[in-house]
């Protein structure tokens, strides 16, 4: 085999570097995993705070139409 300017790795070498890339992704997709599940909650919190506002502005508009 020449070489022809790449250095070569071992094939532990490889392995290594694959399972720490492979750990690293996994990490990463769960930290935007969790991310997202943030701003979905808070704009689900928003949208229940609009929705209860809504039905008390209902609940006095019915008592001073009655």
């Amino acid at each position: 085999m020449s070489e022809t300017g790449t250095a070569e790795k071992s094939l532990g070498d490889v392995v290594g570097d694959v399972s720490t890339k492979a750990s690293l992704l996994v990490r990463e997709e769960i930290e935007l995993a969790k991310t997202e599940i943030a701003e979905k909650v808070s704009k689900l919190a928003k949208g229940g705070a609009v929705a209860a506002a809504a039905g008390v502005f209902a609940v006095f508009a019915l008592i001073y139409f009655s």
